[in-house]
């Protein structure tokens, strides 16, 4: 849950209560014009107030079950069918599971649960043992409280690290480490990649200049920031990029927490950043805005818009998906303070800027979303857990367009489902015809590319693909490749001929 900076008085906070609920009935309304999602909603019972989340298939049976942080433990729940749970089994965490994570990290092909913690100097680590049951593991120790952390492979050697953000305080003293995997569930290697005697974000791991090595971004605070470290595949990161950001504070205000998230946000196959900056001026008061850098894929980014997400307080959290189907990142804001909290969609033009929706998705106090397809229809769930009920919900979409539904195949690893055209097809040569396909893996399809004959013609940051493709005449080998979101991929080759 974001942690805000320090309020002003209780007066402003009292005579802002009562000019938020004004707002946030305006909010909630229905907004004429606007785009609108639509989510089925069921809950599930937790043992404590809701923390964080992360979604995975735990016992390889080809449905992505959900993990819930409750206090000072995680509830798992298996999936009974698609995007419905059973009963959940607790793990004990030792303190309060504010992020989780889902990753193999011990190489034995089950998603292990990595755990961090705002009131702890240590990540917690449960091992899978295959069945989507949970034992202890090695416990990662930080610097300082876990503010955040990412997985990834940063050194090539299959196996799975982590960087972490670690802050002496709620607000101060962070470092930014990158821990590498041993290849046995335990790290070694401390690589320190920042160290700001200001509050740092959470980060996230991915190849931002598509040099086929995997980078990591922060927001830094006083004064707002981006911070990019460009990795060359060894672990270690030479190469910083620092992205300004304006961010004016008003008088009687303070500067927000920020945080980021990453996402094809221009359909130019590189991931880009959207950095949240902000101002909180009482306890439903403030702003916050996203701003959207393009990535130039050569360390270099262009900021292109700034999407005012929230406008009743500052600081939240963002995340990256495609809510509506249409084949582009959305994004999905959300704040978790009592007064000035909830969430908003945004939908992605494909040119970097973003349009307003609304959604039948409301409450304050979250949090956590995270983004998954849950029932396996090819459009993206959410679950969403809050700090003032002992509940998760789960919400199916049921507004975005369909596509390509990523059930069947192996269910131990990354695969591409194609769902036309089928081997064996004939297409009129020289004209256009669509490829739709989707991926499905234990931990989540990071990417689709698309082959002919051995050379790649497209690729989306989705776990969704549908994309014409005109082939010349002649017998073809057509390939759908699903890339794991850490390691591995799936593929799916047919033969079409064009005539």
């Amino acid at each position: 849950m974001p942690i805000l900076g320090p309020l002003l008085s209780n007066r402003l906070g009292v005579l802002m209560k009562s000019a938020f609920c004004l707002s946030l009935l305006f909010l909630l309304a229905p907004i004429a014009g606007l785009a609108q999602l639509s989510f089925n909603q069921s809950t599930y019972s937790l043992s404590d107030h809701g923390l964080g989340n992360t979604t995975g298939d735990f016992n390889h049976d080809g449905l992505p079950d959900v993990a819930v942080g409750e206090g000072n433990s995680v509830a798992v729940f298996l999936a009974t069918g698609p995007g419905t749970y059973g009963t959940r089994a607790d793990y004990d965490t030792g303190a309060s599971a504010n992020f989780i994570s889902a990753a193999d990290i011990d190489g034995d092909g089950a998603l292990d649960l990595i755990i961090g913690h705002l009131d702890a100097r240590f990540l917690t680590v449960l091992l899978n043992n295959g069945d989507g049951t949970f034992r202890s593991g090695t416990n990662l120790l930080l610097g300082g409280n876990s503010n955040g952390f990412a997985l990834a492979d940063f050194n090539g050697d299959g196996f799975v690290d982590v960087v972490a953000t670690a802050c002496a305080s709620a607000s101060s003293g962070c470092t930014v480490n990158v821990f590498l995997n041993n290849g046995d569930a335990t790290f070694g290697t401390n690589i320190r990649l920042a160290s700001s005697d200001n509050r740092v974000s959470a980060p996230v791991a991915i190849d931002f200049n598509r040099d086929g090595f995997v980078d990591v971004a922060v927001a830094a605070s006083t004064p707002t920031r981006g911070l990019v470290y460009f990795g060359d595949g060894t672990g270690n990161f030479p190469g910083i990029t620092s992205l300004g950001i304006s961010n004016p504070i008003p008088l009687q205000a303070v500067e927000a927490p920020t945080s980021l998230t990453a996402g094809d946000f221009d359909g130019d196959t590189t991931p880009d950043l959207a950095i949240l900056s902000g101002y909180v001026c009482g306890s439903a008061c403030g702003h916050s805005n996203a701003h959207i850098f393009i990535s130039n894929a050569d360390q270099t980014f262009t900021e292109v818009s700034t999407v005012p997400v929230w406008t009743t307080g500052g600081g939240g959290q963002l995340i990256a998906s495609d809510f509506n189907g249409d084949m582009v990142q959305d994004l999905l804001f959300w704040n978790g303070v009592h007064f000035g909290g909830g969430n908003s969609f945004w939908l992605g033009n494909g040119d970097g800027s973003f349009s307003p929706a609304t959604s039948n998705l409301n409450g304050a106090d979250i949090s956590q979303f995270t983004a998954s397809d849950l029932d396996l229809d090819s459009r993206h769930d959410l679950v969403m857990t809050t700090s003032t009920n002992s509940l998760v919900l789960v919400a199916l979409n049921s507004g975005g367009t369909t596509n390509c539904p990523a059930s069947g195949g192996d269910p131990t690893g990354p695969v591409a489902i194609v769902c036309g055209p089928q081997d064996g097809d004939v297409v009129a040569a020289d004209t256009p015809f669509t490829v739709q396909a989707g991926g499905r893996s234990p931990a989540g399809i990071m990417r689709m590319e698309l082959w002919v004959d051995g050379d790649k013609q497209f690729e989306i940051w989705n776990d969704q693909l549908n994309h014409d493709l005109v082939l010349s005449p002649g017998t073809h080998q057509v390939a759908v490749v699903a890339v794991d979101r850490y390691t591995g991929f799936g593929t799916t080759s047919l033969t079409i001929t064009a005539q």
